[in-house]
């Protein structure tokens, strides 16, 4: 054993049922680091978490805290180790203040309240992460941001050692990621611990000293951040060299051929919200829209799919001018969108995979108003098999699917109604390395045939990597349209007012 570790997991292994979730596993933390932990969805990595915070047990295998074996069964030994984990989903009250949700369940051991020394208290633990949040504030009034740093401040309350993050910026603007991560560089300067869980790659080189890497419960090998790059990380993360080629697909640009245009739009604008765009998409063309949160991006295509009202401008579909009302006018029209929160707006979750796919397009399979179970159950198979949706049946709840089938589903969709125009908003969000690769396959095949595609991601490096052109939004306007295989401070320059 060595002082240089505050924690040490050795030969973890957990099996569900027949199912191998981990098998000998290693981890290794250094007091004051920032570990990050990478992997494919289902690769392990929220398994060894949870047994680390003991929300589950491990079957065999050994952890040491500060050179102590401990036995950790439940959360609430967990915490008084000094083990907290700041979840995705927030556990917040937001009816109390900002101190209640600190001290939650610890505020008094007397019978009235001292709401001085508790705001105090409270006060004193936010100053020591460098924020200005009051702690007599409400938490319903607090952005995502903030209250991600109220979990923090409750944290610290508890005298933690090892913070542990699960996707800590999938809700965050990159404003609000800067912040996050000086607050994290404020933690381990008090010598405090992180394991940060991210399937942003480009982040976790920002912020992480070592990486350590699982695949199919394994570990696959730990790396100093500082000696290695994104390449070598994939290439571990999928036990192969092949990264994003997008070569596969000749582009429109290639070629001089007339092709024809399928959407244009003039001068579209929404008060307070988009100003004066106007640009034009043709057949087969993948249009990469690129700006940072709350340029427009988002409202722009909410415009096209009918959820936003337009003060002005036209749109013009296959040469027929289209005015946006409703979403259900949008579908008729050739249009789908997938949506940036695919959870509230793009799946139902009470239903399984089969109704998920076969929802908005129903009415294909009714006649004489009867539904056809059996082509409805022979389609959805079709389109399971076609986009490699891993689920054990049509049946199984999509809940319970990791986020790339999730979103794979949610592509199902909109194939069986066969719509011209795709309209992605953020579709790699929240999925893995090996998820993403499908994804981007799933859109260039879909262009390859003739679908139409506007392409919405933050990582300005997969908008780059995809598109055959792209248009640059700052404060909800376009301010260039850039063509393909334009470099990324270049895309940045514009998207940030340059």
């Amino acid at each position: 054993m060595t002082n240089s570790f505050i924690l040490e997991m050795k030969g973890v292994s957990k099996r569900f049922g027949g199912t191998i979730a981990l098998e000998n596993v290693d981890l290794d933390v250094r007091y004051g680091e920032v570990h990050a932990l990478v992997g494919e969805n289902g690769a392990g990595k929220s398994t060894l978490m949870n047994i680390l915070n003991g929300s589950l047990q491990q079957d065999s295998g050994d952890i040491f805290l500060k050179n102590n074996q401990v036995n950790i069964k439940n959360p609430y030994i967990a915490q008084k180790l000094g083990i907290s984990m700041v979840h995705q989903e927030l556990k917040l009250l937001p009816e109390l203040t900002v101190a209640e949700n600190i001290f939650f369940g610890r505020q008094t051991k007397h019978f009235f309240l001292n709401w001085k020394d508790l705001f105090s208290r409270a006060d004193k633990i936010l100053a020591k992460l460098g924020t200005h949040i009051g702690s007599d504030k409400k938490v319903k009034s607090l952005n995502i941001a903030q209250r991600q740093q109220i979990e923090i401040a409750k944290a610290l309350s508890q005298n933690c050692d090892l913070l542990i993050f699960d996707e800590p910026t999938a809700s965050l603007t990159p404003k609000e990621v800067n912040m996050l991560f000086k607050v994290i560089r404020t933690l381990t300067e008090h010598n405090i611990s992180i394991i940060y869980i991210s399937h942003r790659l480009e982040e976790i080189f920002k912020i992480s000293d070592r990486i350590t890497i699982l695949r199919d419960g394994h570990k696959i090998t730990t790396l100093n951040s500082s000696e290695t790059n994104q390449d070598g990380v994939i290439k571990f993360i999928l036990g192969t060299g092949k990264l994003f080629l997008r070569e596969k697909r000749k582009q429109i640009s290639d070629t001089n051929e007339e092709v024809p245009e399928v959407l244009r739009v003039d001068k579209l604008s929404i008060k307070n919200r988009l100003n004066n765009i106007s640009f034009s998409l043709r057949r087969g063309e993948i249009l990469g829209i690129a700006g940072l949160m709350g340029s427009g991006r988002t409202e722009l295509l909410q415009a096209l799919f009918g959820d936003l009202n337009i003060s002005s401008g036209d749109i013009i579909i296959h040469g027929k001018k289209y005015v946006p009302t409703t979403p259900v006018k949008a579908v008729r029209s050739g249009l789908a969108l997938v949506p940036e929160d695919r959870k509230e707006r793009g799946m139902v979750l009470g239903m399984n995979v089969k109704d998920n796919i076969t929802f908005a397009g129903l009415e294909n399979f009714y006649k004489f108003g009867f539904l056809n179970i059996d082509k409805e159950k022979k389609i959805a198979k079709s389109i399971v098999k076609k986009l490699n949706i891993k689920t054990n049946s049509i049946f199984q709840n999509i809940s319970s699917l990791s986020g790339g089938n999730q979103q794979k589903v949610v592509f199902g969709k909109w194939l069986l109604i066969d719509s011209d125009i795709l309209l992605l908003d953020e579709p790699t969000r929240g999925i893995d390395v090996g998820a993403k690769e499908e994804v981007f396959n799933i859109i260039e095949d879909l262009a390859s045939k003739g679908k139409s595609i506007i392409f919405i991601s933050s990582e300005l490096t997969e908008v780059i990597q995809i598109s055959d052109r792209i248009l640059v939004l700052y404060n909800r306007k376009i301010v260039k349209d850039l063509p393909r295989g334009i470099d990324i401070k270049t895309v940045t320059k514009y998207a940030t007012g340059g």
